[in-house]
């Protein structure tokens, strides 16, 4: 009962918001005004009649439009996660704050701060500007109440009295845990950047100092007991948060990538490398950089990649050094040959790889695939997930036969054992900036680490392309550029054949072919008369507390869509910019419905639930479904669990929906819900 209590005040405003959406639903549908009830007179047929009418109302409510309804308080959502009951372990963590009794609690993602119910939450906030040396506590107390929402700063020193807010000064209190300054300051967006002052007083005359702070709407974690209000976050509550980002980011093929792009700016920008950002979030690049005693022989140019660049240098017996540039020149890696000499290049902007690898530690799990496909595998000793979480067939064999073993996630890594057995490179996904201790110690044991960015890439054709980059690092460059060529031209013939299909749809033959979209194509496509002819499929899941989140209308999972042929259907974000890094995005039941009730084809998302055993599978998450074009006429597909790691196989995907709007088959990924 306590439990019940504890979890009261949220499960009623989720189910406000069911009944808000049933009456939206009713008006959408049409249903029929309920009858008036006669008066009846007090005495003993008064207590038999009214359990009676209440049982024949309820019947009636829940039953308008002809919908199905399973435990829902209306014909809204199904609110599930708070009283247990979810089929998916993957978005519940079991958080534990203070004395409060653990219990599973359901973590819930948002766009914006209108759709989060009143409450008390745990939010990840990210700090920048100022020097770099301070830091502000994340996970951090989140409170909303009446659409307006507040959020608790810890600083990581005493030495700050005040914030300023849109003008307006915040005074500190001394946090009794940690005896540094604790402010609770007004948050009015999530996932931008909001510009604070912060005053220090640890130098010899107070300075206003400029920061910024951004609060991830993807992972909020309901605060279980009131009284851990304006406290620090426990372990439990990190972890658990923690857990349910990695997993976010795996699915969303977005490992860890923030709402600011590196090197990207609202306003143009220069940085002392004199790389370049723009406003529209367009990379630019200056020239490969000089380095002493190596002579610069050619800059390889990219098919359709932006984040990353490969130079060739040699030295002065003739032997080829690599330079590795990854998003404007941020980060440069230098890969030194065999015999060449590493030491040598001691500049502090380059991380130096001396080749060959031989004893890899990956803990960014979208690389293993392409790895493995170059031939790379025999030189990877560690990984980040054991045997049982990968999907790729060679990582998996090679741990279970002991040539390659489990280090620990890429947190928490097991430094006793990469330095046993001599790691000589840490791959990581941008999930290891959430953790820059992990990063620094690792470099201290003398151990390099490359941090991918395939994942920013806003085209198809781009972020294959970073096999080039895996080549590069382990000497398969002949491999990749293979393999790269292959699964170009399968993904061209994908969408030639969606072309067609378009002109054939249209009665004419006018669509531009080319692998990646530009802003323009993109444009002129969506206007296109054959566009309209195209069989319409929006890609979706439902976590665990009942919410549908979609794809952005720009990721690649939309791209590959219209490349075999299909229009992506979902409505569209318009508070998300393009320099937003999130893919996945929650939208309220109302949107989805309005947008997506008429849908020619449901594909839905298991990567962060389990896929779809049957329509009715589908109507236990949420009875609306019932009213959709696409399950009306048996067109629901469900993915399988392993698409996320499998980055590698963007063609086979693409090849799958081709399948699935041409009338069956054999297919790799999806599969048809009967």
């Amino acid at each position: 009962m306590a439990c019940e209590k504890k979890w009261a005040p949220q499960s009623r405003k989720i189910n406000e918001g069911a009944l808000r959406f049933d009456a939206f639903r009713k008006e959408a549908c049409g249903s029929r005004p309920a009858a008036a009830g006669k008066p009846h007179r007090r005495g003993a047929k008064a207590w038999i009649m009214l359990p009676l009418l209440s049982f024949l109302l309820s019947a009636f409510l829940l039953s308008a439009c002809g919908s199905r309804v399973k435990d829902a308080p209306g014909a809204g959502i199904e609110t599930r996660g708070a009283e247990g009951g979810a089929s998916s372990d993957t978005a519940t963590a079991e958080a534990s704050q203070g004395d409060a009794t653990s219990k599973t609690s359901t973590v819930l993602s948002f766009s914006s701060l209108s759709e989060i119910p009143d409450g008390s939450y745990w939010i990840s906030v990210t700090l920048t500007g100022g020097s770099g040396r301070a830091s502000v506590a994340s996970p951090t107390g989140f409170y909303v109440k009446n659409g307006q929402a507040m959020a608790d700063i810890h600083w990581s020193s005493a030495h700050y009295d005040y914030m300023k807010v849109e003008g307006v000064r915040y005074d500190a209190d001394v946090d009794s845990e940690t005896g540094h300054a604790r402010m609770t300051i007004p948050v009015s967006a999530l996932d931008t950047p909001i510009s604070v002052i912060a005053d220090t007083t640890a130098m010899s005359k107070p300075y206003e100092i400029d920061y910024t702070l951004t609060f991830d709407g993807s992972v909020l974690l309901p605060m279980e007991d009131e009284g851990n209000a304006h406290s620090l976050a426990s372990a439990t509550v990190e972890e658990a948060m923690q857990e349910a980002r990695e997993r976010s980011m795996d699915a969303a093929g977005t490992e860890g990538s923030e709402t600011a792009e590196p090197g990207m700016a609202e306003t143009t920008s220069s940085a002392s490398d004199g790389t370049t950002s723009r406003a529209d979030g367009q990379l630019t690049w200056s020239a490969a950089p000089e380095i002493d005693g190596l002579q610069l022989l050619r800059t390889e140019p990219n098919d359709a990649a932006t984040y990353f660049r490969l130079s060739t240098y040699e030295d002065a017996a003739g032997l080829p050094y690599t330079l590795l540039e990854i998003a404007g020149g941020q980060d440069r890696y230098l890969l030194v040959p065999e015999n060449g000499q590493a030491t040598a290049h001691e500049d502090p902007s380059l991380t130096v790889i001396q080749q060959p690898l031989a004893t890899a530690y990956v803990a960014a799990s979208a690389t293993m695939a392409p790895l493995c496909d170059i031939g790379a595998a025999s030189q990877i000793r560690f990984s980040g997930l054991r045997a049982e979480g990968w999907y790729v067939d060679a990582a998996r064999t090679a741990m279970q036969e002991g040539r390659m073993l489990f280090a620990g996630k890429y947190s928490e890594p097991d430094y006793e054992t990469l330095l046993r057995e001599g790691c000589d490179l840490a791959l990581e996904s941008t999930m290891i900036l959430r953790k820059p201790e992990v990063k620094e110690k690792l470099e201290s044991l003398g151990i390099p680490v490359y941090i991918d960015y395939s994942s920013y890439e806003p085209h198809v054709l781009g972020r294959m392309e970073w096999i080039r980059v895996y080549g590069a690092l382990f000497g398969h460059e002949k491999e990749a550029e293979q393999f790269y060529q292959k699964e170009k031209a399968r993904l061209s013939e994908v969408q030639k054949a969606g072309l067609q299909g378009s002109e054939k749809a249209n009665g004419d033959g006018a669509a531009e072919e080319g692998s990646a979209r530009s802003e323009d194509a993109q444009e002129a496509l969506a206007s296109s008369a054959g566009q309209e002819a195209r069989p319409t499929v929006v890609y979706f899941y439902v976590n665990t507390a009942g919410q549908i989140q979609v794809r952005q209308q720009t990721d690649y999972i939309p791209e590959l869509l219209e490349m075999a042929g299909a229009r992506y259907l979902a409505p569209r974000q318009s508070g998300i910019g393009a320099g937003n890094r999130k893919t996945n995005v929650t939208v309220s039941v109302e949107d989805f419905y309005r947008s997506c009730k008429d849908v020619d084809y449901l594909i839905y998302s298991a990567t962060l639930d389990e896929p779809l055993a049957s329509i009715d599978a589908l109507l236990e998450k949420n009875p609306l479904f019932a009213d959709f074009k696409a399950v009306q006429e048996g067109q629901v597909y469900t993915t399988n669990k392993d698409f996320y790691q499998l980055s590698d196989r963007m063609a086979d995907f693409a090849e799958d929906v081709r399948t699935m709007l041409t009338g069956g088959g054999d297919m790799h990924f999806l599969k048809h819900v009967r």
